[in-house]
């Protein structure tokens, strides 16, 4: 899902909320889940989570087993956290620029922002060192799941 930025509103007031992206490789799998998950946690708080990847193909959709694992956890789609319409989407300029916090999700990916984006460096934090479920079971999807779960709550 895109950052939200209302445009009725100044800066300032767009500046309260907390934006933060979750980077991964190909944007199907690991960072739409964690955004997914943020988003719920954060539900009630003035924070937005979105997802983007180093190597994203523009267009692909959130892998199956993510949106199962997602919903095992008991995270439904909702309006504001439609994680089942998400689609793949290539790490930018504009959406670094955007984010308050960009998490990665290996130290690999934290190398590629950080040389991609280095005026930005400040921003970019490691979350984890989460396992690539790509192609693999619900159960691994599971894991991954719990493992960012678990990297959010640190």
């Amino acid at each position: 899902m895109p950052l939200q930025v209302a445009p009725d509103k100044t800066k300032a007031e767009q500046k309260e909320i907390h934006r933060v992206c979750f980077v991964c490789t190909g944007n199907t799998c690991r960072s739409p889940m964690a955004a997914a998950l943020y988003n719920h946690i954060h539900q009630k708080d003035a924070a937005n989570a979105t997802s983007a990847g180093i190597v994203a193909v523009p267009g692909e959709p959130i892998a199956e087993n993510a949106v199962l694992a997602l919903r095992k956890f008991g995270i439904t789609p909702t309006p504001k956290n439609d994680y089942e319409a998400h689609l793949a989407t290539p790490l930018t300029e504009d959406i670094v620029s955007l984010c308050d916090t960009v998490y990665a999700l290996s130290s690999r990916h934290y190398m590629a922002i950080c040389l991609a984006f280095p005026e930005h460096i400040e921003k970019v934090r490691l979350l984890a060192e989460i396992a690539d479920p790509y192609g693999c079971d619900l159960d691994t999807y599971s894991r991954t799941l719990e493992q960012i779960k678990e990297a959010l709550h640190e």
